[in-house]
């Protein structure tokens, strides 16, 4: 560690790791904050979502030249974040919209939570089923470490967001 200062010897010094979630932290420093680190979140994969779509090449080729295919996630407070709700909007129109540049809506729309009312709550239950298959196929190994027991954490960490 480089600092601009002498420090003492047997001085306490801090260090600011930044805003991550406890998946980042653990892989990266070696720790977690637990459930009141308010960076956690559920990441959610492009394909799972673009398994869902009647047209996934077309929905695909819109969602990456836009940009939108990345960062998809659960936020901390349960809600679907504005990439992951932007993808299910793409993925609930018809053809001819997607080839017309009716997809642009995206953009306009004011509340993309309202607009689609119970598909997330769809995929939101999905997630939750697979993070809670996880956790009891994890149990099931009756792996007993500390890797092991910070995995149960973690899952345990996203089904409460998902909850």
């Amino acid at each position: 560690m480089v600092t601009a200062k002498a420090i003492a010897p047997f001085k306490e010094v801090f260090i600011n790791y930044g805003p991550h979630d406890d998946v980042k932290l653990l892989l990266e420093y070696g720790f977690i904050i637990g459930k009141e680190n308010p960076h956690n979140h559920v990441p959610i994969s492009l394909a799972s979502l673009l398994s869902l779509s009647p047209f996934p090449d077309l929905s695909k080729s819109i969602i990456l030249r836009e940009g939108l295919g990345s960062n998809l996630a659960v936020d901390g407070s349960g809600d679907l974040n504005w990439n992951a709700l932007a993808c299910i909007f793409l993925l609930t129109l018809n053809r001819e919209d997607l080839q017309s540049g009716g997809w642009l809506r995206v953009y306009r729309e004011e509340n993309l939570q309202e607009a689609l009312a119970a598909v997330p709550k769809v995929i939101l239950g999905n997630l939750l089923d697979d993070v809670q298959k996880s956790r009891r196929r994890l149990r099931e190994l009756q792996v007993r470490s500390a890797a092991a027991e910070v995995a149960l954490t973690l899952l345990d960490q996203h089904e409460r967001l998902l909850l």
